[in-house]
């Protein structure tokens, strides 16, 4: 595909950032997307990562609650944010892809009950979302968590 780039060796990363690390440059790496759940080797990578003394921040959609679990479950998480995108009733068409809902109501469950530093995150895109559509999905949100509104930022 025209203008992609190709993927990084995940082993050259672990030991580039490990090495900064032990230079006292970098402490963390952030994991985001696209949608990193969607990688088969994401736990591998996450524990590699981990046994380099780093901490880890996942950035996720949710749509794979099972890989959250597997990676919350084996400790190769430190904080999860996760991205929510419109009202229920409205994923799909604001997603752009056939979204299933009850699996992002579980991520969201799963994140919630985890007891890592975490949050929820909307992009406030006006239209064609409205002022009714921010309070629904302020009411997704689970009780207690922190939710971040983000400006939409047109790229030019």
């Amino acid at each position: 595909m025209k203008g992609t780039t190709p993927p990084l060796d995940p082993e050259v990363v672990v030991q580039e950032v490990a090495a900064r690390r032990r230079r006292g440059i970098v402490e963390a790496i952030v994991v985001s997307g696209g949608e990193p759940t969607l990688h088969s080797g994401l736990p591998d990578f996450l524990g590699r990562c981990k046994a380099a003394g780093l901490a880890v921040k996942l950035d996720t959609n949710g749509s794979r609650p099972e890989v959250l679990r597997t990676c919350f479950d084996r400790g190769l998480v430190d904080i999860v944010a996760m991205d929510v995108k419109a009202p229920w009733s409205q994923y799909a068409a604001l997603a752009g892809i056939d979204v299933n809902v009850e699996s992002v109501q579980t991520s969201m469950r799963l994140i919630a009950a985890s007891g890592l530093p975490h949050q929820f995150r909307t992009t406030r895109v006006q239209p064609p979302l409205g002022d009714a559509d921010f309070a629904e999905i302020s009411a997704q949100i689970p009780s207690g968590c922190p939710h971040v509104w983000q400006p939409f930022r047109p790229v030019p």
